[in-house]
This record gives structure tokens, C-alpha cells and sequence, in this order.
């Protein structure tokens, strides 16, 4: 087997590999800025949506307590509503009471 020369000289070679490693450390670069870039927007977007959900649960936190307000008064609305009814009830049963002993008597 006979040892032939390399296709190129050694000054070449070298010239190859260090192109080859100017590129490799230029690629390496582009997707560490993208990297940066990219968590840069993330934080950003992150710190946004932060800022907004924390907005909403005030606003949903002041409306909660506005309808928890409107439920009470209902509420108490509907016990006087109550007390109404069972007063008027009360009279009418009471009425009726009073009337069934007097009618008794009475045969048709």
C-alpha cells in the first residue's frame, strides 16, 4: 500500500479548520443572541401578563364584593317579604278561625 499526499497542504488545512471554526462560533453566537432574545421577550411577556391578571383579580375582587352587597340586601328584602306573608297568613287563618265557631250554629 503506498502513502499518497493529502489532496491539500498542510497551510490549507489549517486555513479549512479555522474557517470552519470562525462559522461554528458565528452559528453559536446567532443562536445565543436568539436564546437571550427570545427569554428577553418571555420575561417581558411574562411580566405583562403578571400585571394584567393581577388588575383583573382586583377588578373581579371589587365586583365579587359589590354582588355579595346586592345579594344581602335581597336577601333582607325577601325576610321583610316573609314577614309579610306570614302576617297576612296569620290574619287571614285568624280570620277564618273566628268565623268557622259563629257558622256552626247555622244548618242550612
Amino acid at each position: 500500500m503506498e502513502v499518497t499526499a493529502a489532496p491539500i497542504v498542510a497551510w490549507q488545512q489549517a486555513a479549512v479548520i479555522i474557517l470552519f471554526i470562525i462559522f461554528l462560533g458565528g452559528v453559536f453566537g446567532f443562536l445565543r443572541w436568539i436564546l437571550n432574545w427570545t427569554s428577553k421577550m418571555t420575561r417581558e411577556m411574562h411580566s405583562e401578563w403578571q400585571a394584567f391578571l393581577r388588575e383583573q383579580g382586583r377588578v373581579n375582587q371589587a365586583s365579587m364584593c359589590e354582588v355579595v352587597e346586592a345579594l344581602k340586601e335581597l336577601g333582607l328584602k325577601i325576610d321583610a317579604h316573609d314577614e309579610k306573608v306570614e302576617e297576612r297568613i296569620t290574619r287571614a287563618v285568624d280570620g277564618v278561625t273566628k268565623q268557622l265557631p259563629s257558622q256552626r250554629g247555622k244548618r242550612t
